[in-house]
């Protein structure tokens, strides 16, 4: 441990660095999303070399097909991968994740986490690092001290990440084949072969997620439809042997290596006992002893010696088993860690992923469309930024009229609606190639069959172009679902942005406004009140004619009596 600690302290500089690198690395790694999309928006902003600044160059290549500047493509398709990685606000895929998962009966499960990892890796390393010097030793014979410490490290690296690895995935293997047994023991009465349904995945088709399609079915088919088996769907236990076997040859190879290099050390001291021992001459006489004491002195040294170096090596050899059995118990452990840790299911961990520490399917939406609006705003802000550099350009190289105006109308491009174009067209050849892929198939199962033909093979020609032109209409069915969901969320987004600013027009606006309103209310008041005195002079006017009427007697009522 000593030489351990001073090779550490010797080289202290380089690990430090060596250290930092990889958990920069790791860093990186676990965050190269936001990493990568903070360094397009430094790259896309740099001046004279930066993407805005250079597609900026290229103002008159409209594409009247596509209705874009081949420039304004350029930078939207920069940033358009970095939506695609969000994923959606849908709640009803929350509620598909949370799902799969309660299918392939791997709720609650988690990955192992980064402090779980630097724990069992520090606790492997260490205990490799305790026959790594012996091993070391053997290994690179006749070097010097220094050179087999720094090949000591190199041996604990290599054993403790293969170990890791191993005794992880034998965790999952186990875990898996627990599943699959589950799966087999309530499936013991059935008639039909356990055959896996390879189509289960959390894409979305359209209206329907393939997570759904076999809700119907059995548990123990919901089950193995998510998990990755064999075609007789029965348990594997490679990786478990493989990792059994490794650790025992580790651990009975590093005994037997720890015992020869005792037994050596031992044997050198004895030789240098023996060969440094000598006739007995006792120091306090003056003549040596006769040779029959002598021998029995001799005798009783040797006797002596020989029960240390058998004390010591019963001692050495019941250390070395102890430390066998730590380092087997630790990479029990590791098993079990990486048994209660992790999914077997072929898509557990992105649906672990994608449900985070999310409560429920509001906090979900909230949180994703958040961040989507985010990525929105800020790829609009440089969409919008290139737009008026192209814009300026144009004015100064004096380019044709037409262009200038298609520059002016950049509200009409924005990064939402290539963003609503993309998907279309992707969801567009999506559907193609399902429809090709079932056309293909039906081609085939033509080919194949050579019935021949009679009343049955008419029928059930008819009843095949019945059902290829109902699973045509559900076909469109489906595309204008999906188109009319696409709008209405476009129409949604554009009638928030619009909403958004005119509430921000509005707000400079809203002491005329309120003005406005007041004295709309006034006049309105006002006219009431002319209305009402008009009303009452009428009054007052008719019953004054009235009684005119009757003093001149030409009230008719009076003269007809």
């Amino acid at each position: 441990m000593n030489d351990l600690l001073s090779l550490i302290n010797s080289y202290r500089i380089l690990l430090g660095a060596i250290a930092l690198l990889i958990l920069t690395t790791v860093v990186i790694y676990k965050f190269w999303n936001q990493v990568s999309f903070f360094w397009l928006r430094i790259w896309s902003a740099m001046p004279v070399v930066g993407k805005i600044a250079r597609a900026s160059k290229d103002c008159d290549s409209f594409d009247r097909q596509s209705g874009w500047f081949s420039s304004e493509q350029y930078l939207c398709n920069q940033f358009n991968p970095h939506l695609e990685k969000l994923v959606r606000g849908d709640p009803d895929f929350f509620i598909q994740c949370k799902r799969y998962l309660d299918k392939v009966q791997e709720t609650g499960r988690r990955h192992l986490p980064f402090f779980g990892w630097v724990l069992i890796v520090a606790m492997v390393f260490v205990e490799a690092m305790g026959f790594s010097y012996v091993l070391a030793g053997w290994t690179i014979p006749g070097a010097s001290e220094a050179l087999q410490q720094q090949g000591a490290i190199g041996i604990a690296f290599l054993i403790s990440t293969l170990l890791v690895y191993l005794t992880h995935k034998t965790g999952h293997e186990i875990h898996k084949n627990r599943l699959i047994g589950k799966a087999h023991a309530w499936s013991n009465n059935r008639t039909e072969k356990l055959i896996p349904n390879n189509n289960v995945n959390l894409d979305d088709l359209g209206p329907q997620h393939n997570n759904k399609i076999d809700d119907d079915a059995p548990n123990y088919e919901q089950l193995i439809n998510r998990l990755d088996t064999n075609g007789k769907v029965s348990k594997g236990w490679g990786i478990t042997a493989v990792t059994a076997l490794f650790i025992v040859a580790i651990a009975i190879g590093a005994t037997y290596v720890r015992g020869q290099a005792l037994d050596e050390m031992l044997s050198s001291q004895q030789i240098s006992s023996s060969a440094g021992g000598g006739d007995y001459v006792d120091p306090y006489s003056d003549s040596a002893l006769p040779d029959e004491l002598s021998q029995i002195q001799q005798d009783a040294d040797q006797t002596t010696q020989q029960s240390i170096v058998d004390h010591q090596r019963k001692g050495g050899w019941g250390t070395f088993i102890v430390l066998a059995c730590i380092f087997v118990f630790l990479q029990i452990m590791g098993i079990m860690l990486g048994f209660f840790t992790g999914f077997a299911g072929k898509e557990s961990s992105r649906a672990r992923k994608n449900i985070g520490n999310f409560q429920n399917s509001d906090e979900f939406r909230a949180y994703h469309e958040r961040k989507r609006n985010q990525v929105i705003h800020i790829s609009q802000n440089h969409l919008s930024t290139l737009q008026k550099k192209m814009l300026n350009r144009a004015r100064r190289e004096s380019v044709d009229g037409e262009t200038v105006k298609l520059l002016q109308r950049a509200g009409e491009r924005t990064f939402q609606t290539f963003v609503n174009e993309k998907e279309e067209e992707s969801l567009d050849d999506h559907l193609r190639g399902h429809a090709r892929q079932q056309k293909i198939a039906r081609a085939h199962q033509d080919e194949a069959s050579h019935a021949p033909v009679g009343p049955e093979a008419v029928a059930s020609e008819k009843a095949a172009a019945a059902s290829d032109a109902r699973e045509h209409d559900e076909h469109a069915a489906r595309q204008a679902a999906i188109r009319q969901k696409l709008e209405a969320e476009r129409a949604e987004k554009e009638a928030s942005a619009q909403a958004s600013t005119a509430q921000a027009s509005a707000g400079h606006d809203d002491q005329d406004a309120r003005r406005a309103a007041i004295r709309k209310r006034l006049e309105a008041e006002k006219a009431e009140k002319e209305a009402a005195k008009r009303k009452t002079q009428d009054e007052l006017d008719a019953e004054y004619e009235a009684q005119l009427r009757r003093e001149m007697g030409l009230d008719d009522s009076r003269s007809s009596s």
